[in-house]
């Protein structure tokens, strides 16, 4: 039902509840009985003014007409903060890799991970799921890394690194001139070609299955 219309159907019923006419309804308001008419028949478009002055007349208050017409009320125009805070709001999905994808063009999305702006702050980051653990008991199989994709390494980061066309998780370290790129698992390694993709921020621990659970 359009909202003039409802509007005018309350005109209407509050009207009769007093037995007035639209005549006299008219003449309390300085105005014609066929206005009346058009305005109980949801033609005639009311404003708030008017609406408070049929209201007065009627013995009724601007709540009991304008509870179901708020949206034909002109909103105040949103100011930037409100706009800022609402933009704020809206999470920013963050792709989650294997790691036989390529960070600049991933073959497939495992899935997402849903972070707050705040927590982004407009850094790139991506998820890499791990098969091959590399720093256990801080990263094992099934564990999710994210990282910030082309932030510079300082020794004993944990970083992203491509070594021979797969992506590994390995612990950076510079002695003097010396680069090597180490873990519990492999232990020291000394690649000529290899590229750091990114900075280890967050690592998400795998749900350990219940389903041997004894309780």
């Amino acid at each position: 039902m359009e909202r003039r219309i409802l509007i005018g159907s309350k005109i209407r019923a509050a009207r009769k509840q007093l037995g007035m006419s639209q005549t006299a309804l008219a003449k309390a308001l300085g105005r014609s009985h066929v206005a009346i008419s058009k305005i109980e028949r949801g033609i005639t478009k009311l404003e708030v003014t008017d609406l408070d002055h049929l209201a007065r007349a009627l013995g009724r208050t601007l709540d009991y007409f304008t509870g179901d017409i708020t949206s034909d009320i002109p909103s105040p125009p949103i100011t930037p903060e409100q706009l800022r805070n609402l933009c704020s709001a809206i999470p920013v999905a963050i792709p989650i890799i294997s790691q036989e994808d390529s960070v600049q063009r991933p073959q497939q999305i495992l899935g997402y991970s849903y972070w707050h702006q705040d927590e982004v702050g407009g850094r790139e980051i991506i998820g890499l799921r791990i098969k091959d653990a590399p720093i256990p008991p801080l990263i094992e199989n099934g564990d999710t890394v994210f990282f910030t994709v082309g932030t510079a390494a300082k020794s004993g980061n944990v970083v992203v690194v491509r070594v021979d066309n797969q992506l590994l998780v390995k612990r950076f370290c510079k002695r003097g001139e010396t680069i090597t790129l180490e873990d519990d698992h492999a232990g020291v390694m000394k690649p000529d070609n290899y590229t750091i993709e990114g900075i280890v921020i967050q690592v998400c621990k795998k749900l350990s299955s219940l389903a041997n659970d004894d309780h």
